[in-house]
C-alpha cells in the first residue's frame, strides 16, 4: 500500500468513516473506540512529514499543519465523536489532533456542548459576558 493510500485510510478511520465504502461508522463500531483512535492518531503523527527546521520560511497554509478542519463548521457526527472520545478520557491535545483542529477550538466546542466548564477568560464567538465587551445599553 502506498503512503498516500495509507494516510487516506488512517484519516478515514480517524474521522469515523469507513475508508472502503465512505460510510459513516456507527457509534458502536470497534473503530470508534478510544484506544483504536489513539493508535490511528499516533500512526498519522508518526507518518506525517517531519516539521521544517527552525528558521525555515513559514508555511503558507492558513490552517497550518494538522489543522485541516480549522474554521470549518462542526457537524453533528463530529460533535458525537468529540463527546464520545472526551467521555472516554482523551485529552484536549489528542482530540485536537484527531479532529484536525486547534486545542482552543476543541475546548470551545466542549464548552458549547456543555461537557466542560469554560476556562477563565474564555469568550465564545457570538456571546458576550459583562466586562468582556457586553453592551449594557
Amino acid at each position: 500500500m502506498e503512503r498516500e493510500d495509507l494516510m487516506r485510510h488512517l484519516a478515514g478511520w480517524r474521522d469515523g468513516i469507513d475508508p472502503a465504502s465512505g460510510a459513516v461508522l456507527p457509534a458502536d463500531h470497534p473503530a470508534q473506540r478510544t484506544d483504536f483512535l489513539r493508535v490511528v492518531c499516533a500512526a498519522i503523527d508518526a507518518l506525517a512529514p517531519t516539521p521544517m527546521p527552525t528558521g525555515a520560511p513559514p508555511r503558507t497554509t492558513a490552517a497550518g499543519p494538522g489543522r485541516a478542519n480549522a474554521g470549518r463548521p462542526w457537524t453533528a457526527a463530529e460533535d458525537a465523536l468529540l463527546e464520545q472520545a472526551h467521555a472516554a478520557g482523551m485529552r484536549i491535545a489528542e482530540l485536537a489532533r484527531a479532529h484536525e483542529r486547534t486545542s482552543g477550538a476543541i475546548t470551545a466546542r466542549l464548552v458549547r456542548l456543555g461537557r466542560i466548564e469554560p476556562p477563565p477568560g474564555l469568550r465564545l464567538r457570538g456571546t458576550s459576558t459583562p466586562g468582556e465587551g457586553a453592551s449594557t445599553a
